[in-house]
């Protein structure tokens, strides 16, 4: 063969291969992608209210506090907010770490003094022995009641420890000096101090300085921590040791750059947390990271819930209980995992909505994506042929084989190949269980199929089942499949389908069968349970979802929801009928947002997985059921006011005796949880004012308004979400005395001086009633005398002389009009003498028969007038008696007696204005300068003044007399009196 032939031969073969590796590549090359594992935890800072950023040291005291020191001073946590003591409380104060005595006394211990945390106030103490400079030796936290000490005295340098145990006796013990250099004081009752010199380490003990072991040092170990009952030693390399009888043996290395490396035991002794300075790690068998990257790691420490506290100088972390753990695969934005299966080999597999499918061996993951897309058009048979698959949540196995639900079909994984499961339509599907038997099940738009052997047993359509596209599905009976759906639930029977459609069931996508064989159907803002025949609510949330639902042995259910992840315990429902939540969430551990539908998955180790929709966590499910049983401890500070704007704290809130005045009492609740804070429900109760609790409020403020005088217990408790499991009842009892008023003495003097103002009033109620009756009497006699001086023998003889006279003179017709008008006279004065008041037509009569007498007498001398009110009728208007005669009379005989004129005129006028009767009589006779300006001194006269003196003080009355130059005038007005019985239609 030619050359030229053999090169375009080696050519040909060469692109051939080429092409061939690039078709398998595509075809069979599965990638590796990068994977992020660590535990979930929540961060803090200055926006969360934590005094400063940069947190130097922790520290719990005994009633659960975490204390935070930063570069701005302390800040106090309760797992729901900070407290801050900051330069107002601590100026110019350098706090290195704190303590606790055993009375509980706080401790803050700085460079150059310590001092005491009181409430909010502070005492100052010096070190002993006036040092110019101190330092505390870096210690566990967990250690309480000493402290380590190095002074300079007397410009020599003096190490020590100082004993606080009881702040008010406080011991200290020089440390021996040749021993060298301090490495570690030991936690607990011991009094041990470790000391490193050359290449041998020397443990002694403070009180008696008797040395106690000694131990080679050949590693140069610069630390030393205490892990239960045992030690772990750090060199200059970070390689970390753990001692082994009487010898330091290697335990693992770090290798990465730190200037400091601290090591505490987890809470069970069973591992080591370690510390970098940017890294946290886990270690058991293996080191694996916790969380890495982080600024300068300060401090580490687990709280008394075993939270674990990460003080950084870009805030604080709580890892919680190291209970779930946070896998992401960097696949594009948003891994979006919709399906976690564990297959034979226990390697997991994720699949995902938009980024494909991948394996991860626990090492690393390898990506199938594309190998799986290259093959769409051979699993599919309709075209177009979709770009690539979409994967639904719902995998499932049996034996070998793998199974993906698809939006074109249901994938099958078998012998390290991928095929499309035979049988079922090209449409999307959205779960696959499988059972003993070997059966498969696949739901999803199209229906539910049942599969056995790769051959189709039978299969209900979307239109038979009613319930849109099968979301999910359980066995129920021997025969019977539920199914549900947006549309609702539907029970499939043999041949016979019987569909439960009402407004709590439609929208339902997630399903689990419990202990009792009983199944939970979760959906939209409700939850129910079907019994076997019927479907009914168990409750209804609000702004809630729950798309997914896991059954864990012996009587617990998960719930993954929109807001988190919710545990219910099911014994306490079906004993009681409360079904009742924890809430992990953001707040107490569970970062994912937003649960994945029907993606609960629980692995060989029994370790639970949920995809969300950022990422991917796992959970021990037994860790969390022991959690739920954690109560919160709480605290109660009581405070009182007056005025419900300035408050009272007091310090000794029981048996407390308040007055009166002080009657709001305003109790704040402090409930320290840190791994269920963020669910914190407070109870309450009064007694004197309410007998029973309230209902749950996550409020911690209670405050009562005046309340009434009395004895009174407040009562309060607070639970993490579950009513049954609840923190200790908190008491307090106060009284609040009685007001003044209600006090025996005042109520005696009270009784003293009513007893007192009853007489009084009794008294002065007599005195008027018989000032009354004097009057009334009087006034009557004094109607009987006017009767008595209208009937003046004078004035009836003259009318008898005058009668006879006319007789005499054969004027017959003129002495019988004088007898008529003299008899109208006597019967008006005899019918109106016995009454208080009569009509003003009445008085008016009286009047004018009076005045035609006297004109009749004198040969009409005087002429007269007399106006009357036009308003209201003179039938209904009421005057006393008898009151305008005498003052008529008093116009003629002293204005006219002595002075004859031939114009004399007497001028009467009544009128109303604003509800009085005004009444004036004018005359043009002397006047009162020629006459005494009284009424005269004639019998008539006085007996209508006195009768006008005694009306003035009964019916306000007012009386006046003007000299008009010629004539007089008299004015008065009494108060419009109406008698509607007179009244005329």
């Amino acid at each position: 063969m030619p050359a030229t032939d053999r090169k375009a031969l080696r050519f040909f073969w060469k692109v051939t291969f080429a092409i061939m590796l690039i078709f398998v590549s595509q075809t069979f090359y599965a990638g590796t992608q990068s994977l992020n594992i660590e535990y979930a935890y929540k961060h803090y800072s200055v926006h969360d209210g934590l005094a400063q950023m940069q947190v130097m040291s922790l520290f719990q005291d005994h009633k659960g506090y975490l204390w935070c020191v930063t570069k701005a001073g302390l800040s106090r946590f309760d797992g729901q907010r900070f407290k801050n003591y900051t330069n107002g409380v601590l100026p110019g104060f350098d706090i290195t770490i704190m303590g606790e005595s055993i009375g509980g006394r706080l401790l803050l211990f700085g460079s150059a003094n310590y001092a005491e945390l009181k409430g909010d106030s502070i005492n100052m103490h010096e070190y002993p022995q006036q040092g110019q400079s101190s330092s505390i030796f870096p210690h566990s936290l967990k250690h309480k009641q000493k402290a380590l000490l190095i002074t300079s005295v007397q410009g020599k340098r003096i190490s020590a420890v100082m004993d606080y145990s009881k702040l008010d006796s406080l011991k200290f013990f020089e440390v021996n000096q040749d021993l060298g250099s301090i490495v570690f004081l030991e936690e607990g009752d011991n009094n041990y101090i470790w000391q490193c010199n050359g290449d041998t380490l020397f443990v002694s003990d403070v009180k008696s300085k008797k040395l106690i072991r000694k131990i080679p040092n050949p590693k140069q170990l610069t630390q030393i921590s205490q892990c239960g009952s045992g030690f772990i030693g750090i060199d200059n390399q970070h390689k970390i040791y753990q001692l082994k009888d009487d010898a330091f043996e290697l335990l693992f290395s770090i290798e990465e750059p730190s200037r400091f490396i601290k090591i505490i035991p987890t809470p069970g002794n069973d591992a080591l947390i370690v510390k970098t300075d940017q890294n946290l790690y886990y270690f058991k068998n293996e080191l694996v990271p916790i969380k890495q990257n982080l600024t300068q790691i300060r401090d580490l420490l687990f709280d008394t819930e075993d939270n674990l506290w990460v003080s950084t100088e870009e805030g604080l972390y709580n890892f919680f209980q190291l209970d779930f753990v946070n896998y992401s695969f960097n696949m594009g934005n948003k891994d979006w995992v919709w399906s976690v299966l564990e297959d034979d080999k226990h390697n997991f597999w994720f699949a995902s909505y938009q980024n494909g499918l991948w394996k991860w061996d626990g090492v690393k993951s390898t990506d199938y994506t594309k190998t799986v897309n290259n093959q769409l058009s051979k699993h599919l048979k309709r075209r177009p042929v979709p770009e690539y698959y979409r994967y639904y949540m719902g995998a499932s196995k049996l034996n070998n084989a793998l199974f993906f639900p698809t939006e074109c079909n249901v994938l099958k994984y078998e012998n390290e190949s991928f095929s499309a499961v035979n049988g079922l339509p090209e449409l999307p599907f959205q779960m696959t269980k499988t059972y003993v038997g070997e059966t498969l099940l696949c739901s999803g738009y199209p229906g539910l199929f049942e599969i056995k052997n790769n051959k189709l047993l039978r299969s209900w359509n979307r239109d038979q089942l009613k319930v849109s596209s099968v979301v999910n599905f359980e066995r129920c009976g021997n025969d019977s499949i539920i199914v549900i759906g947006q549309a609702g639930v539907s029970l499939v029977s043999g041949d016979s389908i019987k569909h439960f459609e009402n407004q709590n069931t439609t929208y339902s996508y997630s399903l689990a069968k419990d202990h009792k064989n009983n199944i939970w159907i979760g959906g939209i803002q409700h939850l129910n349970i079907f019994r076997g025949d019927s479907v009914s609510l168990v409750k209804s949330f609000n702004e809630e979802a729950f798309y997914s639902l896991l059954f864990v042995q012996p009587h617990y259910l998960f719930l993954g929801g929109i807001k988190g992840l919710y545990l219910a315990d099911l014994n306490e429902y079906y004993q009681h009928g409360n079904f009742e939540t924890i809430l992990f969430n953001q707040n107490n551990g569970f970062t994912g947002v937003e649960c994945g539908q029907n993606g609960f998955l629980t692995d060989t180790e029994g370790k639970v997985w949920i995809p969300t929709s950022d990422l991917v966590t796992r959970f021990d499910p037994q860790r969390l059921i022991e959690r739920q049983k954690q109560s919160p401890r709480i605290y109660l500070n009581t405070s009182i006011s007056s005025d419900n704007i300035k408050w009272l704290q007091q310090t000794e809130a029981q048996n407390l005796e308040l007055p009166y005045s002080q009657n709001n009492i305003r109790f704040n609740v402090d409930a320290v949880s840190f791994a269920n804070s963020g669910k914190i429900r407070y109870y309450y109760q009064l007694d004197g004012l309410q007998n029973n609790w309230s209902e749950p409020s996550e409020s911690n403020e209670i405050i009562f308004y005046k309340l009434r005088a009395g004895t009174y217990e407040f009562k309060v408790k607070a639970d993490a979400g579950i009513s049954n499991i609840t923190s200790e009842i908190l008491r307090v009892k106060f009284k609040i005395e009685k007001p003044f008023w209600l006090k025996w003495w005042f109520i005696v003097l009270g009784l003293i001086v009513l007893h007192g103002v009853v007489l009084s009033l009794i008294y002065s109620a007599r005195k008027r009633e018989k000032q009354k009756a004097a009057t009334q009497q009087r006034l009557t006699q004094l109607r009987s005398e006017a009767l008595a001086a209208q009937l003046d023998p004078h004035f009836v003889m003259n009318c008898l002389n005058n009668i006879s006279g006319l007789v005499n003179a054969g004027y017959k017709q003129r002495a019988n009009d004088y007898i008529v008008k003299f008899s109208k006279l006597l019967r008006v004065i005899l019918q109106s003498v016995k009454k208080e008041s009569i009509s003003l037509s009445h008085e008016i009569e009286i009047v004018t028969n009076y005045l035609e007498l006297e004109r009749f007498r004198c040969n009409k001398c005087f002429t007269y007038s007399i106006a009357l009110p036009s308003q209201l009728s003179t039938e209904t208007i009421m005057v006393p008696p008898m009151m305008l005669q005498p003052l008529v009379e008093n116009s003629i005989k002293h204005g006219f007696g002595s002075q004859k004129t031939n114009d004399a005129h007497i001028d009467i006028k009544i009128t109303i204005k604003e509800k009085e009767l005004y009444i004036c009589i004018q005359d043009n006779g002397q006047g009162l300068k020629k006459q005494s300006p009284t009424l005269g001194t004639g019998l008539g006269t006085k007996i209508t003044r006195e009768r006008i003196e005694l009306l003035q003080s009964s019916r306000n009355i007012h009386f006046q007399i003007v000299d008009r130059n010629p004539g007089a005038e008299v004015k008065f007005r009494i108060p419009l009196v109406i008698n509607t019985n007179n009244q005329k239609n």
